[in-house]
């Protein structure tokens, strides 16, 4: 994911992506930018928020009908938000499991449970597509050992991204093409007042989601 310049507010920031994200609206509901506000107070990085974002819309897309699945509102994210937050800051996410591990310990359990679930989607992947994408997300993932919980969750950030953008380049060029397309129909027309940073951002997160979806790839938690 791009960065958006360091003169950007956190609000500025998560507004722009979001309305992207969404295709319409030029501003946030005052619930949701109370939510933003609480979120910036607890210092939840960009990132993490927009990663939230994707997996919100990656659950709609699984559970609901085509015509519910669009994100109404930030507020509609704040599970997927505050779970990708707690896994940034190394703390266990679940029910009455490892909540004596330390942050580095939780993060290094993270860590090697997604390698394994990555090693064993190789050894059960359903054809060539598949099995280049789990490969490419292994590699991203172990390139380099992650130092804490918030490396652990970009590695894996960045290993679920490689892993859907392998597999699309995997496709057949009229596969590749109509995904694109229905990604840039899902975001639709640029909000008025979203920067072009933003709408990339969010256009790369709706093709991710798209090809997640489609291809049913794993997800690393």
């Amino acid at each position: 994911m791009s960065l958006i310049p360091e003169d950007v507010g956190f609000e500025e920031q998560v507004q722009a992506f979001f309305l992207a994200f969404r295709g319409s609206g030029v501003a946030l509901s005052p619930l949701d930018a109370d939510l933003l506000i609480n979120w910036k107070e607890r210092g939840v990085p960009y990132p993490v928020v927009c990663r939230g974002i994707r997996k919100s819309a990656e659950s709609s897309a699984r559970d609901s009908r085509p015509e519910e699945s669009r994100l109404r509102s930030l507020r509609a994210c704040r599970k997927a938000v505050e779970t990708e937050f707690r896994r940034f800051q190394g703390r266990a996410v679940g029910r009455g499991r490892h909540y004596d591990q330390t942050p580095a310990q939780v993060a290094e359990r993270r860590r090697k449970a997604a390698v394994a679930k990555l090693r064993k989607a190789i050894r059960e992947a359903p054809g060539r597509e598949h099995t280049r994408a789990f490969n490419a997300a292994l590699v991203a993932l172990t390139r380099s050992p992650p130092a804490g919980p918030a490396e652990v969750s970009q590695s894996i950030a960045r290993a679920e991204e490689t892993m859907a953008l392998t597999y699309l380049r995997a496709l057949p060029f009229s596969a590749r093409r109509a995904i694109v397309y229905e990604a840039k129909l899902n975001a639709g027309p640029r909000p008025p007042g979203v920067t072009s940073r933003a709408r990339k951002d969010a256009l790369r997160a709706h093709l991710v989601t798209l090809v997640r979806t489609r291809g049913a790839l794993v997800g690393l938690v």
